[in-house]
């Protein structure tokens, strides 16, 4: 879904650094030294959706391990100038009250004209019945609420894996 990207420039921005001494349970995430030796100087904190009943829920999916996919029209991306996922990009997920409740990575990421999803990318984005149609259907009033909406626009699914509770 479409997110915002909290980058080193904000002064909401969350360092490793910060991370790991605002949040007492975060120094056990075990590769923080290689991360930061890779060259991380701050991950993405955001929530899902886009009203805090729908941080909240889509959250609590993922710290469910239900939810492993998530998607957003490339043309959101570039519209508000934030960069498209790349495998291994960390990410604090957020919830209503901008707590952290969780780190993602990236796994993969795929892009696609809305109409060639499939049936995968829907099971793992975990929500409703889990049925491609769900899926196409609250997709297309979501991104419509954006954008004059078609079929034809690129996708960008987003693979990620839970990579440490902080909720």
């Amino acid at each position: 879904m479409h997110r915002k990207i909290l980058t080193t420039r904000s002064k909401n921005a969350i360092t490793l650094c910060g991370l790991a001494a605002s949040n007492p349970k975060y120094p056990k995430f075990p590769t923080l030294p290689v991360l930061e030796c890779n060259g991380f100087e701050s991950i993405g904190a955001w929530s899902f959706g886009d009203t805090p009943e729908l941080a909240d829920k889509l959250g609590a999916l993922v710290l469910a391990g239900k939810k492993t996919a998530t998607s957003g029209l490339k043309i959101l991306y570039e519209k508000d100038q934030e960069p498209i996922p790349q495998p291994g990009d960390l990410s604090i997920i957020l919830n209503s009250r901008k707590e952290q409740i969780c780190v993602i990575e990236t796994t993969e990421v795929i892009i696609l004209p809305f109409s060639e999803i499939g049936e995968d990318i829907a099971r793992e984005e975990g929500e409703g019945d889990l049925s491609l149609e769900y899926w196409r259907r609250v997709h297309k009033e979501y991104f419509s609420k954006y954008c004059d909406f078609k079929d034809t626009m690129e996708v960008i699914a987003e693979r990620f894996r839970l990579v440490e509770k902080l909720a």
